[in-house]
């Protein structure tokens, strides 16, 4: 792989990993020699982290790839256009090349990128197991002497698995949250009763559980699993401080055509100024000491419902709950 497109292949990575990001740029021109320019193309991506990745290449061209392109673009050349029909397949036939070149580039970098995606997962992973692995043997190690291991070298250790775990589950959201990116839906009908019966199974929950009708949708099953365990889950974490906690799950109505679904407890809630940014990748509003988490989750829940051409919202006050609403296309049975 060329340096060249490493780079483009990390700019890539970071638009799919951060979402809702804006691409910016730069460009500058120099003349090298007779009748030939270089351009400075700098490009940057920025996240709502603050967060920024960018690639830098000269990138050679003559005048008269230049005058092509002002040829292709009627805004550069006004009046001087020609329109004849003959000038007009060309334009459309050029057009159509340059599609196609864009198409195979695209394609090959989504190639590129699941690779990538796949060796990330790999070379980081493995170095965190090692470490988690060697604390537990160094923990063994110790315990078996009698005091050489105190309550503070104990919690030193406790610090280091603690900290690979989380990092561990870091890496499985995130390639999570990229895979959704090129990830082809398998859309049918979705019994969402039958799921829901399902995944409560999995929350182990003192909190009281109230599962409405939900009937059917049109969508893709393991996706929609996917946002209903993130949105359950989320739900279990931060209804659980109270002393009577509850979690419902029912439909709230029709929009634009569409199902509204709502997934709400009545947790600590949260500061309704941030119900349009808590969609984002490491959009976190309470402290990783107070709830646990790697703030994707819901990154997660809002891709998946707009690969179903859908819409989510939230809605809470502090100290109130929180209330998520979705969009979902009714099944054939429910229309």
């Amino acid at each position: 792989m060329t340096p060249h497109r490493r780079t483009l292949l990390l700019t890539i990575l970071g638009v799919v990993l951060l979402g809702g990001v804006s691409f910016q740029g730069f460009r500058a021109s120099r003349e090298v020699e007779q009748g030939k320019k270089e351009d400075l193309i700098l490009a940057w991506v920025l996240g709502s982290t603050g967060l920024g990745l960018f690639s830098l290449a000269w990138i050679s061209r003559n005048r008269q790839d230049q005058a092509q392109a002002e040829l292709a673009c009627p805004a550069n050349v006004g009046s001087s256009l020609d329109t004849t029909p003959q000038a007009s397949a060309q334009l459309r036939a050029d057009l159509e090349a340059r599609v196609e070149e864009r198409t195979r580039q695209l394609l090959e970098a989504n190639r590129e990128l699941d690779n990538f995606a796949r060796t990330v997962s790999h070379d980081l992973r493995a170095p965190l197991r090692h470490i988690e692995g060697f604390a537990a043997l160094l923990a063994q190690h110790l315990e078996a002497r009698p005091g050489a291991l105190d309550d503070k070298g104990r919690h030193y250790l406790n610090r280091i698995t603690g900290a690979t775990q989380a990092m561990g589950s870091l890496i499985e959201d995130l390639l999570a949250y990229s895979r959704l990116a090129r990830q082809e839906m398998h859309s049918t009908t979705v019994d969402l009763d039958r799921m829901l019966t399902s995944l409560r199974e999995e929350f182990p929950s003192s909190a009281a559980w109230e599962l409405g009708v939900l009937g059917k949708v049109c969508g893709d099953p393991s996706q929609l699993r996917q946002a209903f365990r993130n949105l359950l889950d989320n739900a279990v974490k931060f209804s659980a401080p109270r002393s009577d906690p509850r979690i419902w799950v029912r439909r709230a109505g029709m929009r634009t055509g569409r199902t509204i679904f709502e997934v709400g407890d009545n947790g600590v809630g949260f500061d309704p100024a941030y119900a349009d940014k808590i969609f984002g990748v490491f959009q976190r509003l309470h402290s990783r000491e107070d709830f646990e988490g790697t703030g994707i989750g819901l990154a997660i829940v809002a891709r998946v419902i707009q690969h179903h051409q859908g819409e989510i919202w939230a809605e809470s006050q502090p100290g109130e709950g929180a209330r998520f609403f979705f969009t979902l296309e009714a099944g054939e049975d429910e229309s």
